[in-house]
Parts: C-alpha cells; structure tokens; sequence
C-alpha cells in the first residue's frame, strides 16, 4: 500500500509539475511582452520629444511641428518570443500594437514612412488598420 501511494503521489506531483512548465511557456511570451511595452513607454515618456528618445527604431517629424518615436520587438528578429510595436507622440499619447508583426526594423521604416501624413491625424489615420491600442 505506502509503495502504491507513493507512486500515485509521484504521478500527481509530475502532473502538477508538467502543467506547471506547459502554463508557463505559453504565458512567458505575453509576460515579456507586457513587461517590453511597460519599460518602453516609461523610457520614451522621460522625454518630451519624441526626436530626442534614444534607441528607437523609427522618428519622424511631420509638417506641422509635431513627431513621433517607435520601438519594436519582433519574435523572428529578436528571438525573445513576441511581438510588440509601441509608438510615442509629441502630444505624450502613446500606442501598442502586438498583433501587426513587422519582420525587421527596414519593414516597419518602409511601412511607416510610406504612411502620407502632415501631422499625427492624418499619421494615425493612415493607421487604421494597424489596431492601435492607448496607453
């Protein structure tokens, strides 16, 4: 009997212990990914210009005076699992996007310039499809 007890101890202890490791792989992501997002947006709120924000892949400054500043992760790129896009403005907004996955910083260069814009409205407008999210 103390060895068949043992045994199903052993076997509720490895179960709890797989689903444990399964529960985590698939929330690390999503955890890394929030924890990217929080530390990007602290670092780029520091600054009042988005221009001046160091290590952001993508600045731009449109016609009427205002700008912004992006960061990216991309899992492919990074190898760190997820995807997040964080965009800051020079009105102290800030954006998120995990679900548009731009493979490399030339992609998300190409594709936010080629956005015809003279100032964030018209910035954002030409976002539309991007499912931006406040911050």
């Amino acid at each position: 009997m103390a060895i068949a007890r043992w045994v199903k101890t052993l076997g509720w202890g490895l179960g709890a212990g797989i689903v444990t490791l399964i529960g985590f792989c698939l929330l690390s992501p999503t955890l890394y990914t929030e924890q990217f997002i929080r530390e990007s947006i602290a670092e780029m709120r520091r600054y009042n210009d988005p221009l001046q924000v160091p290590g952001v892949v993508y600045k731009r400054r449109f016609a009427d005076g205002s700008a912004i500043a992006i960061c990216m992760e991309h899992a492919c790129c990074s190898g760190r699992g997820y995807n997040a896009t964080v965009i800051y403005d020079s009105e102290g907004k800030v954006f998120v996007n995990t679900e548009r996955i731009f493979c490399g910083y030339e992609e998300l260069s190409y594709d936010m310039s080629a956005v015809p814009a003279k100032s964030l409205a018209e910035f954002y407008t030409g976002l539309r499809d991007m499912s931006l999210k406040p911050r």
